[in-house]
C-alpha cells in the first residue's frame, strides 16, 4: 500500500468546491489502495523559517521552532508521495503551501554537492518521497501560472533527489489524477 501525505494549502479551508474536490480525491485514492494522511495547513501552527541554520548544525534534522511542522516533516520523510494541493493566488501557490515547502530544509544536509551541473544540498536520508501538485487556478490565472507552480515543484523534487510525479489543475477530471502511473 502506498502512503501519501496530502498537504492542503487552502488559506481558509472554507471554499466549498475546493473541499468537495479534496473529499472526492481522498476517497478515490483510498479506493486505489493509497493511504492518505491529510494536513490542513490553515488549521496548524506553522511559523516561517528564520534561516537560523539550527536544524543543520545544533539539532540535525530538527527545526528549533516548536510548532506543528515537526509532525509534517516526520510524515513526509516516511511517505511514498507528498501531494501539495493549493489554490493559485496572484499566480502562485498559497503562502502556507510555500511556507511548508521552505520548511522542508531540515530534511537535507547543509553540505552542497554538484548534481547535473548544479549545486544542491546533500541528502540526509536514504529515501525521499516523490512530489505531486494539484492547483486550483482562478479566472485570472493562465497556463504560465500553472507552469511556474510546476517549475517550483520540479526544483523542490530535484533538491530531494526524488521525482515530480505530476502537476494537475482542479479543472481537469479527477480520473486524470487517479489514473497517474504512480497510483498503478
Amino acid at each position: 500500500m502506498k502512503n501519501c501525505v496530502l498537504l492542503n494549502g487552502h488559506p481558509t479551508g472554507k471554499e466549498t468546491s475546493y473541499n468537495d474536490y479534496l473529499s472526492k480525491l481522498q476517497a478515490a485514492l483510498g479506493e486505489k489502495g493509497v493511504a492518505v494522511q491529510t494536513f490542513n495547513l490553515c488549521e496548524m501552527d506553522i511559523r516561517y523559517c528564520t534561516g537560523c541554520w539550527v536544524c543543520w548544525w545544533k539539532t540535525p534534522g530538527r527545526c528549533v521552532l516548536n510548532d506543528d511542522m515537526e509532525s509534517i516533516l516526520r510524515a513526509v520523510i516516511n511517505a511514498d508521495q507528498v501531494l501539495y494541493v493549493s489554490p493559485l493566488i496572484a499566480g502562485y501557490v498559497s503562502a502556507n503551501t510555500k511556507q511548508v515547502m521552505d520548511r522542508m530544509i531540515p530534511l537535507v544536509h547543509p553540505y552542497i554537492e554538484v548534481v547535473h551541473g548544479e549545486a544542491h544540498h546533500r541528502k540526509r536520508y536514504e529515501k525521499y518521497p516523490n512530489l505531486a501538485l494539484i492547483v486550483a487556478p482562478t479566472d485570472q490565472d493562465d497556463e504560465e501560472d500553472v507552469a511556474i507552480a510546476h517549475e517550483l515543484l520540479s526544483r523542490l523534487s530535484l533538491n530531494f533527489r526524488s521525482a515530480c510525479d505530476y502537476v494537475h489543475t482542479m479543472e481537469e477530471e479527477l480520473a486524470e489524477v487517479i489514473n497517474e502511473p504512480c497510483y498503478a
